[in-house]
């Protein structure tokens, strides 16, 4: 069973959980640089391809870490009536 094809570049899975369009993503490189990115920027693909890029890193820099930001939605109390 195959969750992408990563076989081409030599690629890696760092994480992966299900998200919503409303939510963001933190992703973390090794040499620090961060992204907080909206989920709704990321254009969908089918499992069997090979993933779209977020953000380049350098040369020597992999992403380590992703995080997922839920939406926060709007705070009981401060919704319009």
């Amino acid at each position: 069973m195959a969750a992408a094809n990563l076989g081409r570049r030599g690629d890696t899975i760092v994480a992966s959980f299900p998200v919503e369009e409303d939510d963001q993503i933190m992703l973390a490189t090794n040499s620090g640089q961060s992204i907080r990115c909206p989920v709704a920027g990321i254009s969908r693909q089918s499992r069997s391809s090979s993933g779209v890029t977020v953000f380049k890193t350098a040369k020597s820099e992999e992403v380590v870490s992703v995080a997922w930001i839920a939406d926060q939605g709007e705070e009981e109390g401060n919704k319009d009536e």
